[in-house]
């Protein structure tokens, strides 16, 4: 069948719409819900049901993929509506749920899970507009939120500005509480007491949480956050090798 040259082009032109449409819709449904802001040793992350990949600065994840991070591993992650999570050695950390939009903020929703090891956790525009909207679990304790930077083991919280609750006690800014390992269930948290008085293994971890520096919990454009990252780490590489073999030149003279 032949058309006429107004009709032909009509059809392209509504094509044309149809595909930029379709493309909105995919960048939409498949943007990332943040990127990796620094990984130092060994950091890997599980996507889905595929195997678990080495991360360097400037990755990208989506909801239901989990981080771990082994004895000599740091990483600092953020997301798009500039929450901050910083995992320490010896830690998993499970991104179950995750949906935010620019232009509807207290929408948003954050479902975070720490399996095991150290975190510090800031929130971002979600839990600062909607804070029932950030589900925070460690181990089997629930965590609830108030626009907080928070350093969290399972088995204790600490609150370093904001507020929290967790097992039915409520912490305000410079508090923790902590549950000393029990049978499974809610575990039985102790009234919140000051930082200065936690035990000496958890005011160790909590001091290098909140001694590293992070990232401002500002939303960001995840791919030009991501791709800015990863310029500067592979600049970084690229000097350091510089100076190794400049080392070696010197060396061998």
């Amino acid at each position: 069948m032949n058309l006429s040259k107004p009709c032909r082009s009509m059809l392209q032109a509504t094509a044309l719409g149809l595909f930029a449409t379709l493309a909105t819709m995919s960048n939409a449904a498949w943007s990332a819900a943040g990127y990796v802001h620094q990984a130092t040793g060994d950091v890997k992350i599980l996507r889905g049901s595929g195997a678990a990949k080495a991360v360097k600065p400037g990755d990208t994840f989506d909801a239901g993929s989990t981080l771990t991070t082994s004895g000599n591993g740091n990483a600092v992650i953020k997301f798009e509506d500039g929450q901050v999570t910083r995992l320490q050695p010896n830690s998993t950390f499970q991104v179950e749920q995750y949906r935010f939009s620019a232009n509807n903020p207290k929408a948003g929703f954050s479902a975070m899970k720490l399996l095991q090891g150290a975190m510090r956790f800031v929130t971002g525009i979600i839990g600062a507009t909607n804070h029932n909207n950030v589900r925070l679990t460690a181990g089997t304790a629930t965590i609830g939120i108030r626009g907080s930077d928070l350093g969290i083991q399972p088995g204790s919280l600490a609150v370093f500005q904001g507020g929290a609750s967790v097992g039915g006690q409520n912490l305000g800014a410079g508090q923790f509480s902590s549950a000393p390992p029990g049978p499974a269930g809610a575990p039985a948290f102790s009234p919140p007491g000051p930082l200065a008085a936690a035990p000496a293994g958890i005011s160790a971890t909590l001091n290098a949480l909140v001694s590293t520096t992070i990232p401002q919990n500002t939303p960001v454009v995840v791919a030009s956050a991501a791709n800015a990252v990863a310029a500067v780490a592979n600049a970084q590489a690229a000097a350091a090798q510089a100076a190794q073999a400049a080392q070696a030149a010197q060396a061998a003279a």
